[in-house]
């Protein structure tokens, strides 16, 4: 009989792709974490990888093997999870979500007798690094990283629209020079003094950077979207935000660019971890966005 071990460490280089980043998840030396994997080829007489400098690729015994062990050993590692103090209880998830997005779009949709939750409210930056130190189990990002060992499921395209006061009359933004200087006249709210979403919106409209100060810097977007229905200023918000507001007559979209204007969010995971079983069942649980 092979030792489960062995299993773990292989499945630890098929997913993370080296040696060295299976000996890092496994909490072994590198050293011990080859010899592991020459002691389960030998033992099953196959070659379970082609070994090359910059990463193990597997045979196709290795991605058989894989497509065998890989639920079993998820679920085994998963069980000590749900046990407390003697007692079963449902599993936990820890969460990470920009706020607005978690009160329109996920919490409506969160299954409530499968799981208990922990949630963390932040930026994707932030985010990611609470995810890879450990503090989080999953995060819904606002960009991908280019960091080894994360897996990103596309969860939503958030488009982007101009939005000001039912008051307002502004011209047609086919009018390029009249639009631009009816804007540049205009009270803006922003989620900071970068102007995030601004930035990019004047970009993609009038191709140069924005030169807006604007009159209020607000880290909400919610709150922005209440000052703009109480005719505070104009802003650029993500259209599954307003959609309400817009509906009631409580604000109107200025300007809609294409699809070029967007963000596509993602649900964030380690590839490896104990409980990978359970983020895989929580995400088919959840039904589309």
């Amino acid at each position: 009989m092979v030792n489960l071990e062995l299993y773990r460490s292989f499945v630890a280089i098929y997913r993370v792709g080296t040696v060295s980043g299976a000996a890092e998840y496994c909490k072994l030396t590198q050293p011990a974490v080859s010899q592991q994997l020459v002691a389960l080829e030998k033992s099953i007489g196959r070659q379970l990888f082609q070994r090359t400098p910059r990463k193990m690729v597997p045979t196709d015994d290795g991605k058989a093997l894989y497509t065998q062990i890989a639920q079993a050993l998820d679920i085994l590692d998963g069980v000590g999870q749900t046990f407390q103090n003697g007692a079963i209880h449902l599993p936990l998830l820890r969460i990470g979500t920009p706020l607005e997005f978690f009160y329109e779009e996920l919490l409506s949709l969160l299954p409530s007798n499968q799981f208990r939750y922990r949630f963390i409210f932040d930026v994707s930056d932030v985010l990611h690094k609470k995810l890879e130190e450990g503090e989080l189990d999953i995060i819904v990002a606002t960009e991908q990283k280019n960091t080894r060992g994360l897996n990103y499921l596309k969860c939503k395209e958030e488009h982007f629209v101009l939005v000001g006061h039912n008051s307002l009359t502004s011209p047609n933004p086919g009018e390029r020079n009249e639009f631009y200087h009816w804007l540049s006249t205009q009270a803006w709210l922003s989620y900071g003094e970068e102007l995030p979403i601004i930035r990019r919106y004047w970009m993609k409209r009038f191709k140069e950077r924005p030169k807006i100060v604007p009159s209020m810097v607000i880290p909400n977007l919610h709150t922005i979207l209440k000052a703009v229905e109480q005719g505070k200023g104009v802003s650029v918000l993500p259209d599954y935000l307003c959609r309400h507001a817009i509906d009631n007559n409580a604000i109107k979209v200025l300007d809609r660019i294409d699809d070029s204007l967007s963000n596509t969010l993602c649900f964030a995971y380690k590839k490896m971890g104990n409980n990978r079983q359970l983020i895989q069942t929580f995400l088919e649980t959840l039904p589309q966005i």
